[in-house]
């Protein structure tokens, strides 16, 4: 954009955010994010020292885009001072300082915390996360446990499938799901025996799956 369009635009959103237009003050915060030259990195960090969240966000993106070693302190130092945003998106980078701070507070039983490492820092096909979900899972963590049980899944052998039909009897419906999907995949007569089961104690899903597996099996 000329610098006189961007001159034009910011001065109108700056009046109309001043008479109390949050989505004007959004659209500020924005075009200062986009132009991201110095001034506007200035205003953006004086509109989140004020207390603008949306504000504060787009300051960190542009921070990150910048990347250099004083914008990164920057990203750091936020971080520090408790800004999750800029705690989550250090993570999302893979930034080794942040991931290992991260994940000490997630062992350390910080929920938060752990929610980040599940989203950003565990492989979602890495069997050897699931030690490290299970701690999660222990410690109540929903997120941990939907992961956990999609890890159970692709593991496939016996193990990950005798935990599966724990927890679905424990009623996670997401493991019981899975343990269908996994008895499926089987196909051998152990599991269309287990999926029987299964239909006749009222699993739909079982039931619709069931009736695949054995029309598939009288197909020519």
């Amino acid at each position: 954009m000329p610098i006189r369009a961007f001159e034009e635009a910011a001065a109108e959103l700056r009046a109309r955010a001043e008479g109390g237009n949050c989505h004007a003050a959004e659209g500020l915060a924005d075009l200062l994010r986009a132009r991201g030259d110095d001034a506007s990195l200035a205003e953006l960090r004086a509109l989140a020292d004020g207390g603008g969240w949306y504000a504060a966000e787009r300051l960190v993106e542009l921070l990150v885009d910048r990347g250099d070693d004083a914008a990164m302190a920057d990203v750091r130092a936020l971080a520090d001072d408790g800004d999750d945003y800029a705690t989550e998106v250090l993570v999302a980078i893979r930034d080794p300082d942040m991931a290992q701070t991260v994940r000490a507070r997630a062992h350390a039983g910080d929920r938060y915390a752990q929610d980040l490492v599940v989203e950003w820092l565990v492989d979602p096909g890495d069997l050897e996360a699931v030690p490290e979900l299970r701690t999660y899972v222990q410690a109540g963590n929903g997120y941990a446990e939907e992961l956990l049980v999609r890890l159970l899944f692709h593991q496939g052998d016996e193990q990950a499938a005798t935990e599966l039909r724990a927890r679905a009897e424990a009623g996670n419906t997401y493991a019981a799901t899975l343990l269908v999907r996994l008895l499926v995949e089987r196909g051998d007569d152990r599991s269309v025996t287990e999926l029987q089961t299964l239909a006749n104690a009222g699993d739909r899903y079982a039931g619709t799956r069931l009736v695949e597996v054995l029309a598939s099996r009288t197909a020519p």
